[in-house]
């Protein structure tokens, strides 16, 4: 794993898209809604951006390399290269994207060699992806369903590996992580990274309040989204053998309210990486975590 990558692990053995593309909107109660309203209303937000999309984007928009990873942005280059550092080789390996929005993994995953599957609620982001596949030189190699991960119907056994890039929190996490366990062929791994809230609750009270939201906005893609809670994780891991996670970003929540140079975000790394070496009480503020999920053979 390259060094720039490498953070902090828990060990736990038992069972490109701007905020201000969007209105802000206060999230539902998804104890009020079914999954299929929540999947109503993702499925019509990312339908609506796709719309922008496929109207604005020019050919280099789609255009990936296959020697680099599509890593959104700088700070996505610690938590997701090791979340794909995870997977191993991809040639020959059939994998499944939870949640494959516009495609940019799914179709570097088809470029390296894997047989890929994209599930997505919204038909829009996925004629998005369809539109990648295709200048990219892989449309065959991929299989694109227009149907939520929750109820994806495909055998039991079907995939190597299962993984999701900031998807997860959209989950009903229970029924997710069931599907995907019986998805994953024995001996697979699900690999999804994920923003977290595993702060003490006054944390997450005083983060949602409104002296903090009036200056800086708690930014939705959807209205029904929110953070990935404790509860959240145990409930989507609990079928599996084997979980491990990793933390990521303690002082990197900086992002959050001001863009930093390439320079000083390095520095920032760096200090990050020493506090989650030591400083293990620091994991419920990090700001993102990777779940390392195995079914066992």
């Amino acid at each position: 794993m390259p060094e720039q990558w490498r953070r902090h692990t828990g060990q736990w053995q038992s069972s490109p898209w701007s905020g201000s593309m969007l209105e802000h909107a206060h999230a539902h109660d998804h104890g009020q809604l079914t999954l299929e309203e929540r999947h109503e209303h993702e499925a019509e937000t990312y339908d609506e951006l796709a719309k922008l999309f496929l109207e604005q984007w020019g050919e280099e928009e789609y255009l990936l390399d296959r020697a680099t990873p599509p890593f959104p942005n700088k700070e996505h280059v610690s938590f997701l290269g090791y979340a794909l550092d995870q997977i191993g080789p991809l040639e020959g390996k059939r994998i499944l994207e939870a949640g494959t929005g516009t495609g940019n993994l799914l179709v570097w995953f088809a470029m390296n060699g894997a047989e890929v599957v994209g599930n997505d609620v919204s038909a829009g982001v996925m004629e998005v992806a369809r539109k990648r596949a295709s200048i990219n030189g892989v449309l065959e190699g991929v299989d694109f369903v227009h149907q939520p991960i929750e109820s994806l119907d495909h055998p039991a056994g079907s995939f190597d590996v299962v993984f999701g890039n900031v998807v997860a929190h959209h989950f009903d996490v229970g029924r997710a992580g069931r599907n995907i366990y019986r998805l994953l062929k024995p001996g697979g791994v699900a690999v999804f990274s994920e923003p977290v809230l595993f702060a003490p609750d006054w944390v997450s009270k005083l983060r949602t309040s409104s002296a903090v939201t009036r200056y800086f906005p708690d930014v939705k893609h959807s209205p029904d989204e929110r953070a990935f809670s404790r509860r959240m994780l145990t409930e989507f891991s609990e079928p599996f053998d084997s979980v491990d996670l990793r933390y990521f970003q303690i002082l990197g929540r900086v992002q959050n309210f001001a863009q930093v140079s390439d320079e000083t975000w390095a520095r920032i790394e760096k200090v990050d990486t020493w506090l989650l070496d030591h400083v293990p009480w620091l994991y419920p503020v990090s700001r993102w975590v990777v779940m390392t999920m195995r079914k066992a053979d």
